[in-house]
């Protein structure tokens, strides 16, 4: 695919999740914005998660596979950001899942806005318990979108989710502001965030839920099993 023509560069980490990956990847797959790149970051998977993307790669050209050796999610953000081709990035959990029209209606609105981020809502999804949950992380004077920055609403930022996974990005400022993952284990993402988000001149609130985070899953990089 042309990278003129990419909106949107999706970068999934993925370690040993063969359970979870292909509900992943059809969520991907079947977004109704189809100018994506999809690229999948082997984190030395042990199980059957590379052979799982392969075959997803087979009859969907958009997919690439990269592999790392085994150094968390961060550095598995980091490797993919490097070869991402996108107007604007999202990093998507391999055991997460998306709303099919979550890419269209984002990048309909950051264009609209000319923001640098994208913030909207998510469900959680109790694994074991198999129940879904509204994360109302912000409220918003209608039912649209909210434009702002740190500056005008710095003490909401220090406080509402500094997961990457719903935002949306545009890579370009990304680029320019050197944005990077921390490699280690746990909380990679926290430095990130407060990086990116103190940067971004706009930031659009996006008051729609559109990407389901799964918990309770003891294979996650969040689950029972995590080094701290």
């Amino acid at each position: 695919m042309d990278g003129n023509k990419i909106f949107v560069s999706v970068i999934i980490p993925v370690y040993n999740a063969e359970l979870y990956l292909a509900k992943c990847l059809e969520s991907v797959i079947g977004q109704t914005l189809k100018e994506i790149e999809i690229i999948c970051v082997d984190d030395g998977s042990t199980d059957n998660s590379v052979k799982i993307i392969e075959q997803y790669s087979q009859s969907d050209k958009r997919i690439k596979l990269l592999k790392q050796d085994n150094k968390g999610a961060g550095a598995a953000r980091n490797y993919g950001l490097k070869f991402a081709k996108g107007k604007y990035v999202h990093f998507l959990d391999a055991d997460d899942w998306l709303d099919f029209s979550a890419y269209e209606k984002t990048y309909k609105i950051i264009e609209e806005t000319k923001s640098d981020v994208c913030v909207f809502l998510y469900i959680r999804y109790d694994n074991k318990k198999q129940t879904e949950r509204n994360v109302e992380l912000f409220k918003t004077d209608s039912d649209k979108y909210v434009v702002t920055d740190f500056k005008k609403e710095y003490w909401h930022f220090c406080n509402t989710s500094v997961v990457p996974w719903n935002k949306l990005y545009s890579r370009k400022f990304l680029v320019r502001i050197g944005a990077y993952f921390d490699e280690i284990i746990c909380a990679n993402d926290r430095a990130f965030y407060f990086q990116v988000i103190t940067a971004a001149s706009k930031i659009v609130k996006y008051p729609e839920y559109l990407v389901y985070y799964r918990e309770n899953n003891e294979t996650s990089l969040v689950g029972s099993g995590r080094e701290k």
